[in-house]
């Protein structure tokens, strides 16, 4: 078994936070006091879920990865584009991003998981996107701009020089469904289209983002359950 601490979450929480791998031999599990421990197990891999359920933790919902490759690309007659509403985030837009990352999110593990609850939840997203325009998350975040007000945002963050990801991705409540997401998606892939990988993850009762990433091309690559166990004593 491997553990690690996850510090920054552990702060949002306010209790310790551990990322925990069955890796190695199957030995027995013994949590940390007063922790949430959390773990991303393959489908297909019942052994490895079985000994997670085992030692109490809980499914709380099943991640989906998806993924667009530089050979589908080539081979797609669809065209992406730099909207002239898509901008940088500039700092007098950080508010108004904020707060529609805070009331954005329904469908994430931490909405999901009861322990956790929605006010919780609420505020580890606002503070995740906080910490992406501080620069010490992700590369960069991207903005979509009316002439009135700022309606949304999509943040990446880039790995080994190939892989393009969405991070967080949000569009305010009345908004929605007028395309906004799918401007942001249209940016985001013209701005990385030498990437090898672009790849962006939702959950599976996530509809609207599993609608939007297929819309742009993208295709399942890949599926986990996400667990969690609270120890509170």
């Amino acid at each position: 078994m491997k553990i690690e601490r996850d510090n920054w979450l552990s702060g949002q929480i306010g209790k310790s936070v551990y990322n925990c791998k069955a890796e190695g031999p199957f030995i027995e599990f013994e949590s940390t006091v007063n922790a949430l421990n959390c773990s991303k197990v393959q489908i297909a891999n019942q052994k490895e879920l079985d000994y997670f359920l085992a030692f109490r933790f809980k499914i709380i919902t099943i991640a989906l990865t998806y993924e667009r490759s530089r050979a589908n690309r080539l081979h797609s007659h669809s065209t992406h584009y730099e909207s002239e509403s898509i901008c940088p985030a500039f700092p007098e837009y950080h508010d108004d991003l904020l707060d529609i990352a805070e009331h954005g999110f329904e469908f994430s593990r931490f909405h999901q998981d009861p322990l956790i609850g929605r006010e919780l939840g609420n505020k580890i997203k606002r503070n995740w996107l906080k910490s992406s325009l501080a620069g010490t998350r992700g590369d960069s975040v991207i903005v979509y701009k009316n002439a009135e007000n700022v309606d949304g945002y999509l943040s990446i963050i880039l790995r080994d020089d190939r892989i393009a990801m969405v991070d967080l991705i949000g569009v305010r409540s009345n908004e929605q469904k007028k395309g906004i997401g799918k401007a942001l998606m249209d940016s985001f892939m013209f701005r990385y289209r030498n990437s090898e990988n672009l790849q962006a993850s939702t959950q599976i009762n996530n509809i609207p983002a599993i609608r939007l990433y297929e819309s742009c091309g993208f295709r399942l690559m890949d599926s986990h359950y996400v667990l969690h166990y609270h120890k509170n004593y």
